[in-house]
């Protein structure tokens, strides 16, 4: 079995400016019900950016 290399990165949310961790070989947001797009540019959200787009996502109509 593979083992994956833990390695923190330091982020900043590209909406709200709040610094917050992200670690890509396990990153928090895989979690997430849904795959939320990075942005074409690679970007991260924070855990709070993100509830408030799922939560928009939510009541967008299809």
């Amino acid at each position: 079995m593979e083992s994956k290399t833990l390695i923190d990165e330091q982020k900043i949310c590209p909406s709200c400016k709040t610094s917050f961790i992200c670690n890509p070989a396990e990153c928090w947001c895989s979690n997430l019900p849904e795959k939320l797009p990075m942005l074409e540019t690679g970007e991260c959200y924070c855990p709070s950016c993100i509830e408030e787009i799922l939560d928009k996502k939510k009541g967008a109509p299809m």
